[in-house]
């Protein structure tokens, strides 16, 4: 026979079930309150979530509340986060000026202690409780208790203020912990790690503060901020940071991201930032860190990746070949696609097809050609071109190491290629002249790119 109390339960999900349109559209109804009162200035968005019929039912089993409470109404009443809202804001100094804003807006005291404001008495905020609250784990968190009233009944929802450091280090706490039955809490090697990771977010949220409340809105990068921050570096540690916890929870132990790391700061760097002038700049590295936050980044399944359609030179088709053949192979480059294409904003196919345009312009030159084989005829010159940038690909393909994607290698790369350049365009007139000595110039290319390794 069924236990009693499954009974109660059941009824408590259907009813949950049956008002699931209300819930959509009180939650609707109350985001767009909030981003209606709240600076644009300080918040990035809100996020919003509705219980999933998992979560119900093992909270109401969690907190015993079949036991607490007589009917599936008086359970579902009372059920604090059936809605829960997060006001996204950029740093930690932030959150407090949101609060203050919910406190200035939420001001008029109900008899039951919570507050509303004049103008939306349906939505109470428990605005006299004490915050940020203290958790479990020892840090603090904005967290807000609240109801919709609808007719005669409450709708309750709970709403939160967080930074982006502190929601992507929520999330990983979450998951290891709290949603992991396996896990000791007496695992002391986890706790501290996870308390590191917590610090080092913390000084990240801390420096980008500081970079971002220097900035006028109008003023470039003066070099004052540059001998005082690295910005490329910044992105580098931040990656190193955000993605090596992702890292060591999706594989169970950790690798060294490091050179990683830092050939994608440059990579982000050069690509998206350098060329930004004022707070746009900060905005967007934030907009990265926030997608390596939504990602759930599974290092154990294999990318999908399709050669980029409008590759139309050798360089970048053979090159693109290699990375698709390599990157399901080589853990060193899995790990390199896998957290390029959570930072990028595209699909996998477009951030790739990106990759290989980027890297293709970082070593052969737009004009490195311009001046060059005037001996030969357009026809034959195309040629030659054609095979000396599949050679150059050959050339690093056979050298069988991540570093070619290095910065300081790329720039090497690139004289390399345009002194080999010099050196074939004052032996041939013609493309049988080249074609002749084909795997000559593949040798001497080939052990001048390896000498650079």
């Amino acid at each position: 026979m069924k236990l009693e109390m499954f009974d109660i339960i059941d009824r408590s999900i259907n009813l949950f079930q049956e008002n699931q349109e209300e819930y959509l559209i009180i939650t609707r109804e109350i985001k767009y309150t909030l981003l209606n009162m709240l600076d644009s200035e300080i918040h990035t968005g809100i996020t919003t979530r509705i219980k999933t019929e998992m979560s119900l039912r093992e909270k109401i089993i969690r907190n015993r509340y079949y036991l607490t409470f007589d009917s599936p109404r008086a359970i579902i009443d009372n059920m604090h986060d059936l809605i829960g809202l997060k006001i996204d804001v950029r740093f930690i100094e932030d959150e407090f000026k949101a609060y203050k804003q919910l406190k200035e807006f939420f001001n008029v005291q109900l008899e039951d202690g919570y507050y509303i404001n004049d103008h939306h008495k349906n939505l109470a905020l428990d605005m006299g409780s004490f915050q940020p609250q203290t958790q479990k784990n020892g840090y603090t968190i904005y967290r807000i208790d609240g109801y919709f009233l609808n007719g005669t009944h409450k709708v309750r929802f709970e709403l939160q203020i967080k930074s982006l450091v502190n929601s992507f280090w929520s999330d990983i706490e979450h998951k290891l912990v709290y949603k992991n039955h396996t896990f000791r809490v007496a695992d002391g090697m986890i706790k501290d790690m996870l308390s590191s990771i917590k610090a080092n977010l913390v000084i990240i949220d801390r420096q980008l503060q500081i970079i971002y409340d220097s900035f006028d809105g109008e003023n470039q990068i003066t070099s004052s901020f540059n001998s005082r921050f690295s910005f490329e570096e910044l992105i580098s540690k931040a990656i190193n940071d955000l993605c090596l916890q992702k890292l060591q929870t999706s594989i169970g132990f950790g690798v060294d991201i490091r050179g990683t790391s830092a050939i994608l700061g440059h990579y982000i760097f050069e690509k998206d930032l350098m060329d930004y002038s004022n707070k746009d700049q900060i905005l967007s590295l934030l907009g990265i860190f926030k997608r390596i936050q939504d990602d759930d980044m599974d290092f154990e399944n294999a990318l999908v990746v399709h050669p980029p359609k409008r590759a139309k030179d050798a360089f970048s088709k053979a090159i693109s070949n290699f990375f698709i053949e390599v990157m399901n192979k080589d853990f060193e480059w899995y790990v390199f696609f896998k957290i390029l294409f959570a930072v990028e904003p595209g699909n996998n196919d477009q951030d790739f097809a990106l990759f290989v345009k980027v890297f293709h312009d970082s070593i052969i030159e737009k004009d490195c050609y311009e001046q060059r084989f005037k001996s030969c005829s357009q026809s034959d010159a195309t040629l030659v071109i054609r095979d000396l940038e599949l050679m150059l690909a050959q050339a690093l393909i056979q050298v069988e190491t991540i570093q070619i994607v290095h910065n300081e290698r790329i720039k090497k790369i690139q004289e390399t290629y345009n002194n080999f350049l010099n050196s074939v365009d004052k032996r041939i007139i013609n493309y049988i002249d080249f074609e002749v000595n084909k795997e000559n110039y593949q040798k001497e290319l080939s052990d001048s790119v390896a000498q650079l390794f």
